[in-house]
């Protein structure tokens, strides 16, 4: 819900934060100035997905609210990508779709399929408004 609050871009910090060094030693500058505040497996990273907390609220108060099968198939769809995301840290179920799923395995990165999160999110959000607009 926070941005960059367990690191970032794989960018080195100095590259657009010139404010991070107000409080470094400067015998530390150029060391912290070439390191990144991403710390993650990945070998690089463009940062984080991000929805934002209203987005995510209104998703959230639209699976109570939303009436019909769009609810599901919103539900479904988003926790079927997150799981798809997780890749390597859920072995089985990943190791399934690439063996299964018609061409699965030709994905770039398999974190991508949080984009699928950021789509129904906002749908659901949307259609929630919708909802509370129409009906009050």
């Amino acid at each position: 819900m926070i941005p960059n609050a367990k690191g970032g871009a794989s960018q080195p910090i100095g590259y657009d934060n010139p404010e991070y060094f107000d409080n470094v030693d400067s015998r530390f500058t150029e060391y912290v100035a070439k390191n990144s505040a991403y710390f993650g497996d990945q070998s690089f990273t463009a940062g984080p997905v991000y929805i934002g907390a209203i987005v995510v609220f209104l998703f959230v108060l639209g699976l109570f609210f939303i009436e019909g099968p769009v609810k599901w198939w919103l539900l479904i769809s988003s926790v079927l990508s997150l799981l798809l995301s997780w890749g390597g840290n859920f072995q089985g179920f990943t190791d399934f779709f690439i063996d299964y799923i018609p061409l699965y395995n030709k994905f770039r990165t398999l974190s991508m399929a949080l984009v699928i999160i950021s789509f129904t999110a906002v749908l659901g959000a949307m259609l929630v408004i919708k909802q509370i607009i129409e009906k009050p």
